[in-house]
């Protein structure tokens, strides 16, 4: 007889931040055994007079003991966000997304979660003001919205009023689309799809030889998806200079 699971979308998010909770923890107390290792090779070091080997095990314990202060605060929010009951609203907060028709409806053109979209200069720079936060994008009914984490609507402009401006070394790079809505233009950066998708913790993006290559490589794939589906539903694109 088959048992039928009774497990909802609010117990699973609970359940996915208990288990980062736990990796957090077991990635921390390994980082925390390499800087005493690292420590006690470069006492030795020292004691032995060995100058290379000293400035090495000690850059290397820096490294990790960087990356364990790191650990230790995402540790330490997910633990806070189980504790407060952040995990349980954001829970029923998914739970009400889901039940929107705009959410849940008919598939969407385009559909990336993890994009940064920040205020940005006619030229490309971006505006002076505090960092934004990770978004949803969604391309669909002709409509260009964008909701951040878990599902509140930032941004919902038609298509038709939007017009590409992507200026020429973002074409170039081809992670990067600006758009011109209204007076102002805004970036939408792909670039941490990759780091955020896989997983991949920014000390091991910079020291691993593929991880730069791969998120750039997935940032122009979605770019471009993001820009074919634009310009599907009817968005305009500036003259290139």
């Amino acid at each position: 007889m088959q048992q039928i699971s009774t497990t909802t979308p609010a117990d699973e998010v609970i359940q996915q931040y208990r288990g980062q909770e736990a990796r957090l923890t077991r990635r921390l107390r390994w980082l925390t055994g390499l800087v005493v290792v690292s420590v006690a090779v470069s006492i030795y070091a020292i004691s032995a007079g060995d100058a290379l080997h000293t400035s090495t095990v000690i850059a290397a314990a820096l490294l990790c003991l960087g990356a364990a202060g790191q650990t230790r605060v995402a540790r330490n929010r997910a633990r806070e966000q189980l504790k407060s009951g952040d995990a349980e609203r954001i829970a029923t907060r998914i739970a009400q997304a889901q039940a929107d028709p705009y959410v849940a409806g008919e598939p969407a053109m385009f559909k990336q979660q993890y994009c940064r979209v920040n205020r940005q200069m006619a030229g490309g720079r971006l505006q002076a003001g505090p960092g934004m936060p990770m978004f949803m994008v969604v391309v669909r009914d002709a409509l260009l919205t964008v909701l951040q984490a878990p599902a509140s609507p930032v941004m919902r402009v038609p298509v038709a009023s939007v017009q590409i401006a992507t200026p020429k070394l973002q074409r170039r790079l081809g992670t990067v689309t600006t758009l011109r809505i209204g007076d102002q233009f805004w970036g939408f950066d792909f670039t941490a799809v990759y780091q955020a998708e896989k997983g991949v913790s920014f000390m091991r993006q910079v020291f691993s030889l593929g991880s730069p290559r791969k998120s750039t490589r997935l940032a122009r794939e979605i770019n471009k998806r993001f820009v074919g589906a634009l310009l599907e539903s009817g968005a305009s694109q500036q003259p290139r200079i």
